[in-house]
This record gives structure tokens, sequence and C-alpha cells, in this order.
């Protein structure tokens, strides 16, 4: 069973995963600021006067993380989990949203990598799974990688900002296949402490990641 008692801090490559608390949110507020991402209607992101209720709700029904870039000290986007605790554990990633200065970056690749990690090693989940907007064709694009599964499409599943019907797609990733992947990780992170490797790496990763952000 996993345990979602204690969230830890991870770390690597100069982007740290912090558990969300209030004391982030003057950092996501100015994040959710930088390209106006509230306005995206396939995101969670809240407007920036929605930030603090936004952050209680989230501490108090998820597994939240804020992402904070070490170089600049600032917030640059927020992860979240939600926790099931069935006799089979999986866990549900997703309600993520960047900065848009941050989108591209290697931000998001340091976040796959320890959230994987986390999911599949500490955790010691069964199954990763996401769920995301049919509309939103950059996160769908992700999602067609090796080790993940399309699991279905929910019809008429959730409303967006504007009052639309959304269908919702489910993707998930077994334990094998996150442990396998796992391995690539770990030669990744070698890769990263050379820089003039780094170009290889964010390709090689783009083709082969299977945690991916919504």
């Amino acid at each position: 069973m996993a345990d979602f008692s204690s969230v830890p801090v991870l770390s690597f490559n100069r982007v740290r995963l912090e558990p969300l608390t209030a004391a982030h949110e003057a950092g996501l507020r100015e994040a959710v600021c930088d390209g106006e991402v509230w306005k995206l209607n396939v995101t969670t992101a809240p407007e920036p006067d929605q930030v603090a209720d936004y952050i209680r709700t989230a501490t108090q029904t998820r597994l939240a993380f804020a992402v904070i870039d070490e170089d600049t000290g600032k917030n640059r986007r927020l992860d979240f989990a939600l926790p099931h605790r069935p006799r089979y554990p999986r866990l549900y990633i997703g309600f993520t949203w960047y900065a848009l200065s941050a989108r591209r970056t290697r931000i998001n690749t340091a976040c796959k990598i320890m959230l994987l990690d986390y999911v599949f090693d500490t955790l010691n989940c069964r199954c990763a799974c996401w769920q995301t907007d049919n509309l939103n064709t950059a996160s769908l694009t992700r999602h067609r990688t090796p080790g993940r599964t399309q699991d279905g499409i929910l019809r008429c599943h959730k409303l967006r900002k504007d009052g639309s019907v959304r269908d919702t797609v489910n993707t998930a990733c077994c334990a094998k296949n996150g442990r396998r992947q796992g391995q690539n990780c770990s030669k990744k992170r070698q890769l990263m402490t050379h820089p003039e490797k780094r170009f290889f790496f964010f390709i090689f990763h783009q083709n082969t990641s299977i945690l991916l952000t919504i």
C-alpha cells in the first residue's frame, strides 16, 4: 500500500519539488501570470486572485507539489497526484500547469524523472494513471509514448472553464514498464551531468517518457 502520510522534498538537476503549502501563494500567483495561464481552457490553473483558495483545496484533497527552479528560486509549475488507496495501489497524476517561460525546458524533464522514481520506487504503486482533456492536443501527443496505454475515453465527463462539456482521455502505465523506464532514467541522470550531451538527452526523453503532465 502506498504511504501518503509524509511527502518528501525531491531535487534533481536544479529543480525542486516541494510539498505545496500556503507559503507558495505569492510564487504561484507570479507563475500563473506568466503567460496568463489561467485563460487556457484546458488547464486547471486558477486566476491570480483565486490562488490561495486553490492551494487550500489542493492540500486538503491531493498529494501536491510546488515546483521550484533552483537557479532563480521561482515557482514554475504545479504538480498534483490524486491518491487512491485500494488493495492494488495506483495513483492519478495530473492537474499540472506551467508558467509559460518554463515550458519545454529542463524543468519539465527533471520533474518527469523525479515523479517517475517517486511513484514506482518510493510509493511502490502498481499503476500510474492520467486523465486529459480531449482538446489538449499538446498533452495527448506526449501521451503516445512506449510503456503507456490508452484505457479509454470518458464521454461528457467534466465541464471546462467556459462551461463546455469535455471528453476525458484515460492513459496508464503499470509498474513493470515504469521500472524499465526508471532504468533509462538512471542513464539519463548521467547524461544530465554532461552539458555537451544535454541536447541528446531531451530528444531521447521526449521519445521515451511515460510520466507526463496534463
